[in-house]
């Protein structure tokens, strides 16, 4: 069972936010397939699946790396959805909604996984000298 009481509020409320805005991003992606009238390969859904799921369990070990490689990656999201809701701003103004509703989820997500209290979880416990640490 996850236990989400031993992170900071502000991670909480980061990894929530990433879960909002990854299932908006298939949703998003599923959409596209339809309004396209096209079927997605499985192998980049597969793909996008397991980068999540792989970025997220290391997030929730608390990995230092994974908080660096998560806000770098929420970064690319942001400015492809910005793209996409640019894209869609009339022709399909529901996608332009969603677009821009992943936006939001990836940016909040970003801020709450950049601050004081986060910063400090992924840090972990300060080292003694001679001690080592695997985070």
């Amino acid at each position: 069972m996850l236990n989400l009481k031993r992170f900071p509020r502000d991670v909480r409320y980061g990894l929530g936010l990433l879960l909002t805005g990854w299932a908006g991003h298939f949703v998003f992606l599923s959409l596209v397939f339809v309004v396209g009238q096209e079927t997605p390969e499985n192998k980049i859904v597969y793909q996008q699946v397991a980068i999540a799921a792989v970025l997220g369990y290391f997030l929730y070990l608390g990995k230092k790396w994974a908080r660096v490689l998560c806000l770098l990656c929420n970064s690319l999201i942001i400015v492809l959805y910005l793209s996409f809701g640019v894209l869609f701003w009339t022709s399909h103004p529901p996608m332009r909604l969603l677009a821009l509703g992943v936006v939001g989820c990836f940016a909040a997500a970003t801020y709450f996984l950049m601050t004081r209290q986060a910063k400090m979880f992924y840090a972990g416990p300060v080292e003694q000298p001679g001690t080592e640490t695997d985070r």
